[in-house]
């Protein structure tokens, strides 16, 4: 599966029965933008809230919100799923953190060297990395 299938597959998942009800109101990043009478107040309550605007020449207001599990969806928190064929893998050099899902538990690695994810990917054992950022020092 691609990165923006596994994206889809997450939204619909995080939406569960809801969702084909509701699909044609959720945005590419799982954000429903929607009436908000579409959604009970159970629900709402329940996800993010991202913002509501009142409808031009309306009493009715527009809901952007989402499962909070869908926090992130725009950049996977960060990190990069790799491509089903690796073309995605770091070129750079560097550090990255990898990580591997296991039968849909997450399981995050240590740090290594962009060559050794290629390597961990082709072993099986690396799904996702991210790079490993130098944190500023401090200034006092």
């Amino acid at each position: 599966m691609t990165n923006e299938e596994q994206k889809q597959a997450a939204i619909k998942k995080a939406y569960g029965e809801d969702y084909d009800r509701l699909r044609e109101f959720i945005n590419c990043d799982g954000v429903f933008i929607g009436e908000t009478g579409l959604i009970s107040d159970e629900l709402f309550d329940a996800w993010q809230f991202v913002g509501v605007t009142p409808r031009i020449n309306s009493d009715r207001k527009t809901s952007g919100s989402r499962p909070r599990v869908l926090i992130g969806t725009s950049n996977n928190n960060g990190w990069t799923r790799i491509e089903p064929d690796g073309s995605n893998l770091p070129v750079e050099g560097g550090y990255y953190k990898i990580g591997m899902f296991l039968d849909e538990k997450w399981n995050e690695g240590s740090e290594h060297i962009h060559y050794e994810v290629k390597r961990l990917f082709n072993t099986g054992f690396c799904t996702h990395y991210r790079p490993v950022t130098e944190l500023p020092k401090p200034i006092y």
